[in-house]
């Protein structure tokens, strides 16, 4: 029992670490850019979407986008989580407050693109997609990421195994009797 338990509590920890770590969950989302007075210039459309990390563990992300036409994609890191309401607020100096310290981690233009990057914990990832065009192209995205909060989960389960098969060793090992001393051999 005692090496199952050990056997266990490495395999939880490594699993653990590579879900905490190893970004291969994907998550798909498409979005329309909609109409919208893009820096002054009219006939433009702006959409965007957002992902919103765990609040223990920053998450490791890769990012891949593509639409049928030649857009202009943006993806920002923020320190803090961002609701689709704030980042609809007029006011910008407002929208930098709610994401708090922003990193720009993709900006590019295009039919497609790909950027990897850390999203920290409790933090947001908004990327938005702006089209010179006055239809609105739809953007698919796709996001593949770490599961932090599962592979911390799992993380700890490992440990609390690993310690359960170390301690059932010892305790084994200062449960056996000690033997009685072996008299010596009659001498004659």
């Amino acid at each position: 029992m005692r090496k199952v338990l050990v056997i266990l509590g490495v395999i939880f920890l490594i699993l653990g670490a590579v879900l905490i770590v190893v970004p291969f969950v994907p998550s798909t989302a498409s979005f329309t850019a909609t109409p919208a007075d893009c820096m002054s210039t009219p006939g433009c459309t702006v959409g965007y979407n957002i992902y919103t990390a765990s609040p223990l563990v920053p998450t490791y992300a890769k990012l891949s986008w593509s639409a049928p036409e030649a857009i202009f994609f943006i993806a920002i890191t923020c320190t803090k989580a961002v609701t689709g309401s704030e980042l609809d607020s007029a006011n910008s100096s407002q929208q930098q407050a709610d994401c708090g310290t922003s990193t720009i981690v993709g900006n590019t233009s295009g039919t497609s693109g790909s950027y990897t990057f850390t999203v920290p914990a409790g933090g947001s990832l908004v990327y938005l997609a702006i089209a010179s065009s006055s239809t609105a192209p739809t953007v698919s995205a796709t996001l593949t990421g770490t599961e932090p909060f599962l592979g911390l989960v799992v993380l700890v389960l490992g440990v609390i195994l690993l310690i359960l098969g170390v301690a059932l060793r010892s305790k084994k090992v200062s449960g056996q009797p000690i033997a009685a001393p072996v008299a010596p051999p009659p001498s004659g």
